[in-house]
């Protein structure tokens, strides 16, 4: 494969050519890259989503995210004319892709680094490379550009590695297109002004599923909750450092005039009373920023997660109302131990309870939804070890 080398000022490139294997002799590259308007490169970047889509006949796709666009503008090499605007193209980088491979499905999460390149000419492209240019100025070919519809539009997407995603959003990444007996090389302009950078995950332990709206919490002694916010599982698109900022409101409506602390923690801690709090996290990188993740959470006493376990699906079960009454029976003495602080009695009457569970042979399924909820109100009372540091 050639090497694109540079000279001091000037490219030196192949000719592409079936008929001419010389090299181009080395000339300055005139013209330094335009700027396109913000509301032209959305433009093309809804263009080139929509072509992508027409691309994959019968497959349900779903957005994703577009972490960073890049303008392509174009500049003449050795003595070929000035590029037109009949020639532009575009790119997309995405880290996180979600898409339903068979109608109704859910929706399959996946990372990649990935890289879609357009490029898009009146006149017929011969050939087209997507070279970076390293550290001391040469040019090394990546990949040809090889995927045509026709001559005239060529796309290409490939997959990344972290280097190449660093030299990618400083701006060293090029595509060179040859026609007949002209070629010119674009430049890969990244647009930071619309780039979205982290995705944050925030957990709270001892569970740790990923939250989504809103979690639930239980007070150990009645009156609050030594609260843990894990957002170690956010990833950066561009595997960049992140910074985090926590911002907790002591209501659900995200009220400025409501904000209880904030934090620049991965991992935070705090004391929260009985009710319900919204909170806010925003983490960004050194040139974008993320998604702001909002959610709610709802510090309850373990009677009330006893009492709201019992209505929401013991009462209206399916299980055998002989067996049903037994069950709802020691959980609501369990509420009431609870209630009056009681709380290792409380706690021995939930292991009788998760006792009960196993000697009526439930099925699998029937037994993990009956279990499972009153595991969580014991593991109230427990830290993990990983955290004992954070109390």
């Amino acid at each position: 494969m050639p090497r694109f080398t540079w000279c001091i000022g000037e490219y030196s490139l192949p000719r592409k050519s079936a008929r001419d294997n010389s090299f181009l002799n080395c000339s300055y590259l005139k013209s330094a890259y335009s700027q396109e308007s913000p509301k032209g490169i959305m433009k093309r970047l809804i263009v080139s989503l929509g072509l992508l889509v027409l691309a994959l006949p019968g497959i349900a796709q779903v957005p994703y995210i577009v972490n960073m666009g890049f303008n392509i503008s174009f500049s003449a090499l050795s003595n070929s004319p000035p590029p037109d605007n009949s020639i532009f193209g575009s790119a997309e980088y995405s880290r996180l892709k979600l898409w339903s491979p068979y109608g109704n499905q859910p929706p399959i999460t996946y990372y990649t680094n990935d890289l879609d390149v357009y490029v898009q000419s009146t006149t017929p492209m011969e050939d087209a490379w997507i070279l970076e240019r390293e550290t001391d100025g040469s040019f090394t070919p990546v990949i040809e550009v090889t995927n045509s519809v026709p001559s005239v539009f060529l796309g290409q997407s490939l997959t990344l590695t972290t280097n190449q995603v660093h030299s990618l959003i400083a701006g060293n990444w090029y595509v060179e297109v040859d026609f007949d007996g002209s070629n010119y090389m674009g430049n890969l302009v990244p647009n930071y002004a619309y780039a979205i950078g982290p995705s944050p995950v925030v957990t709270i332990p001892p569970d740790d599923q990923n939250i989504i709206w809103s979690a639930t919490v239980i007070s150990p002694n009645n009156r609050t909750a030594k609260v843990i916010f894990d957002a170690s599982n956010s990833t950066d698109p561009f595997y960049l450092p992140m910074q985090y900022y926590w911002t907790i409101y002591t209501n659900m409506f995200f009220d400025p005039s409501a904000i209880m602390f904030t934090n620049t923690g991965v991992v935070v801690t705090n004391v929260l009373e009985v009710g319900v709090y919204s909170i806010g996290l925003q983490v960004n990188d050194s040139i974008a920023n993320g998604l702001p993740f909002e959610f709610v959470v709802q510090v309850v006493t373990p009677g009330q997660a006893v009492d709201s376990f019992i209505s929401d699906y013991l009462q209206t079960s399916t299980v055998p109302n002989n067996k049903k009454r037994i069950l709802i029976n020691t959980l609501s003495i369990a509420a009431a131990f609870f209630n009056r602080g009681q709380m290792a009695r409380g706690v021995a009457k939930l292991e009788e309870y998760k006792r009960m569970v196993r000697a009526f042979h439930f099925d699998s399924t029937e037994r993990s939804t009956l279990l499972q909820p009153v595991q969580d109100i014991l593991d109230a009372f427990k830290v993990p070890e990983r955290f004992k540091s954070f109390r």
